[in-house]
Order: C-alpha cells, then structure tokens, then sequence
C-alpha cells in the first residue's frame, strides 16, 4: 500500500470461518497515506460502525458526506446500504478514475462483521 508509483493499491486481511476465509480488514493506499477499514469481530457488531484510520488516525465519518483526502487525491463518501444484512458502504474515488468499494457486512451466523469489496 506504500508504493510512490501510483495512487491506488488495497490490502485485504482475512480471518479464518469454518472452510473458508472472509474479509476482516482493508488497507486502502490514498495517495501517499492508507486509509483502514477494520471490521467489528463480534456481536457489538450487527449495530455498530467499522472503525476508520486514516494514516492511523481514527476518523469518523457522516453518513453522506464527501471528504477530500491526500490534498483532494482521493474522495471518501459513505452511505447507508439497502443490501440486507448490510451497514454501510464506503467509496473510494481515485484521481486515476478507479473506484473502490467497501460494503459492510453482518452475519448472524458468523456473530461478526466481515467485509464486501469492489473495484470498478
């Protein structure tokens, strides 16, 4: 996530279910900084936010507002989701055009968050 050659790369950190493996954690590279999306590993969960670091910071973003990052490299907008069973989405808007996008999941099942992403 620290290259200098491009503005965009994403790390994804998974945790271990049963036979498979799910997406807890996301290092998303903004410009010259990281942004981290770290799910809640537990029931808190099913109502509670994923915490947000931007360059270890946490930071607290509204529902709607569109934040300017790396000196408007990079745009954040959050979102309430309409996917069952989902909390919220973040977007990721690069000045490359690259678009990346976190939903926020809950699983009953599972007792945790876990993460849903895309590149578009």
């Amino acid at each position: 996530c620290y290259s200098e050659a491009n503005d965009f790369g994403v790390q994804l950190r998974f945790f271990k279910y049963k036979n498979t493996s799910m997406i807890g954690d996301a290092a998303v590279k903004i410009g010259t900084g990281v942004a981290n999306i770290v799910s809640v590993p537990s029931v808190q969960g099913k109502s509670r936010m994923p915490q947000l670091r931007i360059n270890g910071t946490i930071t607290v973003v509204q529902l709607g507002r569109i934040i300017q990052l790396d000196s408007g490299s990079v745009t954040l907008f959050m979102q309430e989701s309409n996917v069952s069973n989902s909390l919220v989405q973040l977007f990721f808007q690069f000045k490359s055009g690259a678009t990346y996008t976190t939903e926020i999941r809950y699983s009953d099942s599972i007792g945790r968050q876990f993460l849903d992403t895309s590149l578009g």
